[in-house]
């Protein structure tokens, strides 16, 4: 009798297997969809950030904006865990070229203002090491407020280039500034606890100098 197959035996099974094959596949695909929510809720928490610089904002306008920030700083914690699901780390540090990451960044301002962002680098600049998604988020966040000081006319400059502050650790440098159709603006709240925490994440620094917003990355060591 212990070789006699039971009733619906061999369907049961297969129906396991079918079970174990769909949640291994799913297992597969989560992470790289969480990649990709990643770089949707970066999008979201710099536009809703550069909206909250607005001097004229209706305190009820600036009490929904700040509870949308909260959700997506929850759905980044959410994220995370995604990413997460097989073991996959959320974002690995790769070697990126910052001035490109920014010029990436630009197209959206370009194509929805008449707000101009010039992105240069010193030649023989090191490629930063940072994850992509990251750095990402953070020239969208940086872009994304200065543009809203600058206005329609205005200018944006990012020049990127290597560190070079007597007693500084290596890394790669980027400065911006902004200037309206009136002159020069003040980036001092550019510098938001968002971006100094992003910057830091990432083994970085953002800080304000003057007229000029930095924000630093560590060199790519394999270069």
């Amino acid at each position: 009798m212990s070789g006699v197959e039971s009733p619906g035996g061999r369907g049961i099974e297969d129906a396991a297997a079918g079970r174990r094959f769909a949640a291994d596949a799913l297992v597969s695909l989560v992470p790289g969809y969480a990649h990709d929510l990643n770089n949707v809720i970066g999008g979201v928490m710099g536009l809703v950030s550069a909206l909250l610089t607005a001097p004229s904002l209706a305190p009820d306008v600036r009490e929904d904006l700040e509870a949308v920030r909260d959700a997506v700083r929850r759905g980044r914690g959410l994220v995370a865990r995604l990413a997460a699901v097989g073991g996959t780390a959320p974002d690995p540090p790769v070697a990126l070229d910052p001035a490109e990451t920014f010029r990436e960044a630009a197209k959206p301002i370009r194509r929805s203002t008449r707000c101009v962002v010039a992105v240069t680098s010193v030649p023989g600049t090191p490629r930063a090491r940072a994850p992509a998604a990251a750095a990402e988020r953070i020239a969208a966040h940086v872009l994304a407020r200065a543009e809203a000081l600058a206005g329609p006319g205005g200018r944006i400059g990012v020049a990127v280039g290597p560190e070079e502050r007597e007693g500084a650790e290596p890394g790669v440098l980027l400065a911006l500034r902004a200037e309206s159709t009136a002159g020069p603006v003040s980036l001092d709240s550019v510098l938001s606890p968002d971006l100094v925490r992003e910057a830091e994440a990432v083994g970085g620094t953002a800080r304000a100098r003057g007229p000029v917003i930095e924000v630093v990355f560590a060199p790519d060591a394999d270069r």
